[in-house]
């Protein structure tokens, strides 16, 4: 059924899709990139953002992590938790989303126990 397949193999084409796009940097954008967050900090980072394929291949990044990160909360949704607002966050600011999907757990789980002692 290809209704099933769909859950595994999203993530194998916006990983393809990722790969295939390291193919036009050149490999000294990719070096440098590496080199500016972990050594010159912010300002040497922002002069390479300046450069189109340093700008593309960080977006891609963040963009292929917000979209992993919502799958994640996505697959909860069958437990019962809630998640539209965590999906909606790791869109928008990315992390957050995370955070705020791991905090609804706790509350969803904890507010469930409650109410299953009670009865």
């Amino acid at each position: 059924n290809n209704k099933d397949l769909l859950p595994f193999l999203l993530p194998f084409l916006l990983g393809s899709a990722f790969l295939l796009s390291l193919v036009g940097a050149p490999c000294s954008t990719l070096l440098d990139l590496s080199r500016s967050c972990w050594t010159n900090g912010i300002p040497a980072l922002q002069a390479l953002l300046r450069d189109p394929a340093a700008t593309a291949l960080v977006w891609t990044q963040i963009t292929f992590l917000d979209f992993l990160v919502a799958r994640h909360v996505l697959r909860d949704r069958e437990a019962g938790v809630p998640w539209r607002h965590s999906v909606a966050l790791c869109f928008v600011v990315g992390p957050a989303g995370l955070l705020s999907h791991l905090l609804t757990k706790a509350l969803f789980h904890t507010s469930k126990r409650k109410k299953s002692r009670g009865r």
